[in-house]
């Protein structure tokens, strides 16, 4: 009779997270809109995918970019279903699509001992995973996080792997959630792989994961690997790929450790301080593993301290740490949240009770950070939305479908204006390899007047295609996002780089990019406003641009076309000087 109420209780469990997962993604078929943030424009990226792999191309394969092709393929795939939905959810809860069905199993085989701990695992998953926040404010106002989407990811994957490993008690679940969870971290951002496998020793050292069952994970996320290999070149591509942006992003490993320490001070000091009081507690058992591993029998204290709450801490920890200092911006800490849990759940009868009273604060402490930060920044967004007004924006579709604050208008606009009538005073700027304020991108008056840029962009070139009755087949803006192939139904320049930072993720071309260039019909150059971002792509593009003629599409864009492409009388005198 228990058995089959354990086996009612998990399946419970299975349904009623499935069914959350479920009735989440449905709500993008609702006509949202987000508060805008700071870098709201990272959310292009994914639209620049989606109209890439819609033309048959392959991330990886067929254009370069900044992290893994996971994340463009579920974002295509959710897109799919929902072509309105908002671009910030679909970008965040793409990610459901394969960190649900990994923990499925976990809060199922966690169930059938206790619906209170599925609940525990499964409520911090779902929550964090359906808010489109960071842990950092790079912004005083109100407004949702564009940016950092990849990190969250693999904040959550890395918790799926944790709760797998602590609390999943059936090789099954174990291998099932362990081989989505960790080939969805290899194919999303190798950074959150890496800090994983460490995770995985830990857990086979301490028999909470078995030979055969790491084996059979093993194999299996080979056979993934291999067969995109034979697909399409994929998992070579990709880890080229890796290496060339590892060489790209070298810098002082410490100073960065350092700094992602600076930063999430409060959780490292309640982490420091519960790592000391457990280290206390379990002060027997690690001197048993001592005299074990002294008398030879170094085995039984590699698996003693390995089960230990505290070695598990401090694996997160410095898992974390370390995590953070490859990052800026993303859900820090998260996968602790299952350490944590162990650590409440305990058995605290030798404990002193002053000693166990303490742990439990110190648990609270841990936690409370990434809660009240996320939590806290949420409910304060969702409230202010309320008086913000909608943006509109025809020409962008989906794209706009966000809200601003009433007072903004004016300074957005003056964007423009100063752009254009003081277009010296941001070239003298972006000369300077400087931003006109170090927050610049942050601002989301400049990300609103972005917006409005682009769409301006998409009715210049529909007009001046009417006017002169031709077509761009192809498209590339020399700037950080390209949206403009997926709202014009264009194709886009294979070979180039999505997401183009000059400064971390735009390699030098190649013979394949070069020609790729060459046959663009239209390169888009943005002056609303010009920055050393755009200088510096341009730059890095510019000896394939040579011999383009530069069109005034508007006050806000130039076209750089082929001369066979260009108007007659604009070809006859060989076009304007293509200079910025």
């Amino acid at each position: 009779m228990g058995a089959g109420n354990n086996t009612v209780r998990a399946a419970s469990a299975g349904f009623l997270f499935i069914g959350c997962v479920t009735a989440l993604l449905c709500l993008l078929a609702l006509p949202f809109t987000v508060a805008i943030g700071p870098f709201y424009w990272d959310t292009l990226i994914y639209y620049d995918a989606t109209a890439r792999i819609a033309s048959g191309q392959i991330p990886i394969i067929d254009f370069l970019a900044p992290v893994g092709p996971l994340g463009y393929w579920l974002f295509y795939a959710l897109h799919e279903v929902f072509p309105d939905g908002q671009g910030v959810y679909l970008a965040t809860w793409s990610i459901l699509l394969v960190s649900a069905p990994a923990m499925v199993p976990v809060v199922c085989d966690a169930a059938r001992k206790s619906g209170l701990v599925a609940a525990a695992l499964a409520v911090p998953f779902l929550v964090f995973s359906a808010l489109p926040f960071n842990v950092e404010q790079f912004y005083p106002y109100p407004g949702v996080d564009g940016y950092g989407i990849y990190n969250r990811h693999i904040s959550q994957l890395l918790y799926v792997v944790v709760a797998a490993l602590l609390f999943a008690d059936s090789a099954i679940a174990r291998v099932i959630a362990l081989t989505i969870a960790l080939t969805a971290l290899f194919l999303t951002k190798i950074t959150g792989f890496v800090i994983a496998l460490p995770l995985v020793l830990l857990a086979l050292f301490a028999g909470r994961l078995r030979l055969r069952e790491l084996v059979a994970v093993t194999a299996l996320f080979a056979a993934v690997l291999v067969g995109l290999e034979i697909w399409c070149g994929l998992t070579s591509a990709y880890v080229e790929s890796i290496a060339e942006l590892v060489s790209m992003n070298e810098g002082a490993l410490l100073i960065k450790i350092v700094h992602a320490g600076a930063t999430h001070i409060a959780i490292l000091t309640a982490l420091g301080l519960l790592l000391l009081a457990l280290f206390w507690l379990e002060r027997d058992d690690l001197a048993e593993a001592w005299d074990d591993f002294i008398a030879g029998r170094k085995a039984a204290a590699i698996c003693t301290v390995a089960r230990s709450t505290w070695m598990w801490l401090l694996a997160v920890t410095i898992g974390g740490l370390m995590l953070e200092s490859q990052n800026w911006g993303g859900q820090a800490f998260l996968f602790i949240w299952p350490v944590l849990l162990r650590a409440a759940l305990v058995d605290r009868s030798a404990w002193p009770v002053r000693g166990s009273a303490f742990v439990t604060i110190l648990i609270a402490a841990a936690a409370l950070p990434t809660l009240a930060n996320i939590g806290g920044r949420a409910i304060r967004t969702y409230a202010a939305q309320m008086q913000y007004d909608v943006v509109e924006i025809e020409e962008l579709g989906p794209l706009s479908a966000v809200s601003k604050r009433d007072k903004i208008d004016k300074r957005v606009a003056l964007i423009r204006e100063q752009s254009i009538r003081n277009p010296d005073y941001f070239r003298s700027y972006a000369a300077a390899g400087e931003l006109p304020r170090f927050t610049y991108y942050a601002n989301p008056e400049f990300q609103l007047a972005w917006l409005a840029s682009i769409g301006e962009g998409v009715a210049a070139i529909r007009h001046y295609e009417a006017r002169n009755d031709m077509r761009f087949e192809t498209i590339l803006s020399l700037n950080f996002v390209n949206p403009f192939p997926y709202l014009l139904d264009r194709d886009s320049a294979r070979h180039v780089t999505i997401g183009k930072d000059p400064f971390r993720t735009l390699p030098p071309t190649d013979a394949q990019a070069r020609a790729e260039i060459a046959d663009t019909d239209l390169v888009l150059w943005p002056k609303c406003p010009v920055t050393v971002a755009n200088v510096r792509i341009r730059d890095a593009y510019g000896a394939h641009l040579d011999d383009r003629l530069t069109i005034p599409l508007s006050p806000c864009w130039d076209g750089l076309v082929r001369p066979e492409l260009a108007p007659d009388d604009l070809a006859s005198e060989k076009g304007t000087t293509n200079g910025a």
